[in-house]
């Protein structure tokens, strides 16, 4: 039997047990080496894996087109002051509608002056002696305006030149002419809306009946040029 009394440690021995070691803290130069061997692997893995850049997209070429131009937008506003002899007795109206028979635009270029003129139709319903009759009423009309340009026209050109060729001596040998001419396409117009606002009155004379008219009629116009529209500016 072994007792108590002869059991003996030693300072070394215990100071070795495993439960009792401590671990050695890391120096301020370790810490700074770690450091920099993580930034050097960091710059290794970008080195070996290079950044990709996205291939350059070209830029299509686009074409050269022919399309219709706003250049102008016209509010033209006619007044109607009319008194128009019917050689037809009228006993009763029942309705007159006006709409717009035709009309011609012309602008003289490079000049920003639109002339318009046309005619306006008047259909009136009426009755006489219990039956049913309808006649129409053309009023014609002219108008003066200016076109303020949204848009600048292209104009038709014209140039000539004449060469003079002589001799060393200063005798004329012959001369030479050359002519260019650029067109453009003639400016055309569209009639967008109408907007008729009239009073009519019907009174009897002796050769039938006549009719006063006093009102307005207003159109807008556009002015259109086709031209050569470059897609690539």
């Amino acid at each position: 039997m072994h007792s108590f009394a002869d059991c003996h440690f030693s300072e070394d021995e215990s100071s070795a047990s495993p439960a009792y070691k401590k671990e050695k803290e890391p120096s301020k130069e370790d810490a700074s080496q770690n450091e920099m061997s993580q930034e050097e692997e960091i710059e290794d893995r970008i080195v070996s894996h290079p950044i990709k850049k996205e291939p350059s997209v070209q830029k299509e070429h686009l074409p050269i087109v022919k399309l219709p131009v706003v250049l102008a937008k016209l509010i033209v506003s006619i007044d109607l002051i009319e008194t128009v002899d019917l050689y037809i007795p009228i006993e009763t109206v029942s309705k007159v509608k006006w709409s717009l028979q035709s009309y011609d635009c012309k602008v003289i270029l490079p000049a920003t002056v639109v002339f318009l003129k046309g005619t306006l139709m008047a259909e009136v319903q009426y009755m006489y002696k219990g039956s049913f009759h309808m006649v129409k009423i053309p009023v014609l009309w002219s108008k003066t305006t200016k076109a303020d340009w949204l848009y600048p026209p292209q104009l038709s050109t014209k140039s000539e030149k004449e060469f003079l060729f002589a001799a060393h001596n200063g005798e004329e040998i012959g001369t030479q002419h050359e002519f260019k001419e650029q067109f453009a396409h003639e400016i055309d117009s569209e009639l967008r809306a109408v907007h008729f606002t009239s009073a009519e009155s019907f009174r009897n004379c002796t050769e039938g009946t006549q009719m006063d008219i006093q009102g307005s009629a207003t159109l807008w116009i556009d002015l259109v040029q086709e031209q050569f529209i470059n897609l690539n500016r």
